[in-house]
């Protein structure tokens, strides 16, 4: 996978960090940014044998805003299959 070369603009990248990666934290670090910047906004880790059995947007892990950009889910598991399910839902 490759971003366009304008997809990001600001040096600015938030760690992945359990608990605090959620949407509420990426929105308020977001104003913050300068106007127009745009940056990669990574999740914490998903485990790709929960995500397939959740509601996409419905925990806190997977929750994000309608006009957020830049969002990178960031995927553990090591099976094919359970990867596969959670990719197709993200």
């Amino acid at each position: 996978m490759s971003f366009p070369r304008d997809a990001v603009n600001f040096p600015l990248c938030l760690a992945p960090m359990v608990g605090l990666s959620h949407v509420a934290l990426r929105a308020t670090l977001r104003t913050y940014l300068p106007a127009g910047a745009k940056t990669l906004w990574p999740t914490e880790m998903l485990n790709s044998r929960r995500v397939p059995d959740q509601l996409v947007g419905q925990t806190p892990e997977t929750a994000r805003e309608d006009d957020e950009d830049g969002l990178v889910p960031q995927i553990l598991g090591n099976e094919e299959g359970p990867i596969a399910a959670t990719v197709a839902l993200l």
